[in-house]
């Protein structure tokens, strides 16, 4: 009798839906963010990175269907009864409730919502009406795993590739700089391999990979496989795959952050800076390097928005403008261009066109003058 396997099609339709599951905004942001400070140390960083963003998920998914598990608590059982329950806790509390879901609906509100509520004193309403509305479609979607590999694997991931494709090229094709020509943060000047090895374990795809290697499983039965040893080739072929494509995602990110210094100064908290236009005025909003929203407010129309240390900068059709952490106006420069891009060193600089034009603070200026 023939044992039933996932053809090639099904295998790429499993690795796509394991992938969707997987990655998500802090994926992107920190491999971009490690090539910020790895610079020219960028191929360790690459190795270390890889080896727990990718490769230990990759075997947390194969461990479930190798052993031939019925879930996580079943393979963590295996040590004793007491722990497998503590540890089954602890993992779904960490990627669930403690960390990633509220997460997901703050940041969603903030860049999606917030910007069309202006100064609204009933923000905290907005948000628990959004909650509300938002974890009744996951509560809807996550009580039908049968169509998962349809939402996740036919519909989100092709349209997510796409545009990921499109931006990584777009990056490539016009670096900011050279990657073997950036210099590394301190950290990273000796010594690349290690901090980035530790840096992959914040994706928390490690101790997830544990809890999506059931769902595998249960999408792989769907598709008509029943034999326990069959399920766990299928598991590991698909797991690979899934490997194969973040770890090329996670190269690209990576060589894009370190060329992108060229054209950004790095953060102290790799946080991301984001500008929502709405008309007269945009809405600005911090993001620190796990997403978490540090600050939202509404700020004068500007046409780009850059993070620094302590807080970020503005530029208009002929300003560049500074505030700080809280959203708190500090200067103000007049500019003779357009401005296109600014890099902040030991000076500023203004990228106009063909021209770099520096600019001073203000309190450097008086400080100077005394």
């Amino acid at each position: 009798m023939t044992t039933k396997k996932l053809t090639i099609r099904q295998k790429l339709l499993v690795a796509g839906t394991l992938f969707g599951m997987f990655f998500g905004a802090g994926n992107l942001i920190f491999p971009v963010h490690l090539g910020q400070m790895a610079g020219r140390n960028a191929i360790p960083a690459m190795i270390g990175f890889i080896i727990t963003a990718v490769g230990i998920p990759v075997f947390g998914v194969a461990a479930i269907g190798i052993t031939h598990s019925d879930g996580l608590q079943t393979l963590a059982g295996k040590v004793s009864k007491g722990y497998g329950i503590f540890f089954t806790c602890l993992l779904y509390l960490t990627i669930g409730p403690l960390f990633a879901i509220p997460r997901c609906a703050t940041v969603s509100f903030t860049t999606g919502v917030a910007p069309m509520l202006g100064d609204s004193g009933a923000e905290w309403l907005y948000l628990l009406i959004f909650s509300a509305v938002f974890f009744a479609f996951v509560l809807f979607f996550s009580l039908r795993p049968g169509k998962i590999t349809v939402w996740i694997g036919k519909i989100i991931n092709p349209i997510f590739l796409i545009f990921f494709a499109v931006l990584m090229i777009a990056a490539l094709l016009a670096p900011g700089a050279a990657a073997s020509a950036v210099e590394p943060v301190a950290a990273y000047q000796s010594d690349a391999f290690f901090p980035s090895l530790i840096e992959g374990y914040g994706t928390m795809d490690a101790i997830a990979g544990l809890a999506f290697g059931i769902v595998v499983i249960d999408v792989i039965r769907r598709m008509g496989v029943t034999n326990d040893d069959a399920i766990a080739e299928d598991v590991l072929s698909s797991g690979l795959l899934t490997g194969l494509l973040m770890a090329l995602i996670y190269v690209v990110s990576i060589l894009v952050g370190a060329q992108s210094r060229g054209l950004f100064e790095l953060s102290e908290n790799g946080g991301v800076a984001l500008l929502l236009s709405g008309g007269q005025t945009c809405t600005a909003v911090l993001l620190d390097n796990s997403l978490g929203v540090q600050y939202s407010g509404n700020v004068p129309a500007a046409s780009h928005i850059l993070r620094a240390a302590d807080g970020f900068y503005l530029l208009t059709d002929s300003t560049v403008e500074r505030f700080n952490g809280v959203g708190e106006f500090q200067w103000s420069q007049p500019l003779s261009a357009r401005p296109r891009a600014l890099i902040e060193g030991r000076q500023i600089m203004v990228l106009s066109g063909n021209t770099v034009q520096v600019v001073t603070p203000p309190e450097q200026t008086a400080s100077s003058g005394q």
